[in-house]
């Protein structure tokens, strides 16, 4: 009976245990008249292999300002800018090819032999130099001496009747050249001043001149611009016009004694560089001589102009240093 009494207080013991948890496992309620402070976040700290708690780092507030310091970065080109700087020596070695036409006006007689040449060839030399180029002076270099000189190979004029002559051309040109100051020498703008001397004559047999056709030997002065404008590193374009007060005509002179005669000159090119300033050129060029004959009573021929011209294709080697 005592053991049945016993089991049964037991049971009763367990039911109300389970039913109302006991209030040494619940939550303490806040005491009345205490301040409860609210629990503080708990972060594990750092610990060292040693066991040395090291403090924790603490974030900046996003209310804070933030100091940004900006460092200018080299700037890097992969091609180094070329050294544009006017040279100090040009020369050219190449061939010209030339036609030449000769035509009068007012011969009504033809007393004079009009005069037609094609795909005549000339060797060219031209040299331009400045002395001041190996100086640091912006104005030394700007002063040169130009030069050039052609001379036609294997020329020969055959008449209506097949009869074959010796003929000869060639020129020569001597002055002075002046750049205009840039502040970039990338382009050039120049003025020249020189002498020109061309020859053309015709001979037969036993070097005699061939009636009614006169040698032609211009001696003039050449007053003219050049230019050249660099488009690229390795290509250039050349332009050059020029006037030509002509001093002498040669053998027209003694025929025509009242001549009056000017000229033109005009030359476009182009270039390309190759490499250590060797440069591969061609070009067209333009030269004409227009002559008014004036004949005056009493003259022995009534003729009343000329004009003598040619053009011609170039094509060059040079050195630009």
């Amino acid at each position: 009976m005592r053991r049945f009494l016993a089991l049964s207080i037991a049971l009763g013991l367990l039911g109300s245990f389970i039913v109302c948890p006991s209030k040494a496992l619940a939550q303490p309620g806040p005491t009345p008249g205490r301040r409860v402070r609210p629990p503080r976040p708990v972060s594990s700290p750092s610990v060292l292999d040693d066991g040395i708690t090291v403090a924790h780092a603490v974030p900046l507030s996003s209310s804070m300002p933030t100091l940004l310091l900006e460092v200018p970065l080299p700037r890097v080109d992969d091609r180094a800018s070329p050294e544009w700087r006017y040279p100090g020596i040009d020369i050219s070695v190449g061939t010209r090819v030339f036609t030449r036409s000769l035509s009068w006006s007012g011969d009504t007689t033809q007393a004079m032999r009009p005069y037609d040449s094609s795909a005549a060839p000339t060797l060219r030399l031209g040299v331009e130099l400045f002395p001041g180029a190996i100086t640091d002076s912006r104005v030394a270099r700007l002063f040169g001496v130009v030069l050039q000189y052609d001379r036609a190979i294997a020329l020969i004029t055959v008449d209506m009747r097949g009869r074959n002559y010796e003929t000869s051309s060639s020129s020569f040109l001597a002055g002075v050249k002046v750049r205009a100051p840039f502040d970039t020498e990338r382009h050039e703008i120049a003025v020249i001043l020189s002498f020109r001397r061309q020859d053309f004559t015709v001979r037969a047999e036993g070097d005699m001149p061939v009636n009614g056709a006169p040698d032609l030997g211009y001696a003039s002065l050449q007053l003219g611009i050049a230019s050249r404008w660099q488009l690229s590193h390795r290509v250039a374009l050349s332009l050059d016009a020029a006037y030509l007060a002509v001093l002498d005509t040669g053998q027209l002179a003694a025929v025509f004694p009242h001549t009056s005669s000017f000229g033109v000159d005009i030359v476009a090119g182009v270039a390309v560089a190759i490499a250590l300033g060797i440069e591969v050129r061609a070009g067209l060029d333009f030269r004409s001589y227009f002559h008014a004959l004036n004949p005056e009573p009493g003259d022995r021929y009534s003729l009343t102009g000329a004009t003598d011209q040619q053009l011609a294709g170039w094509l060059a080697i040079g050195v630009r240093r």
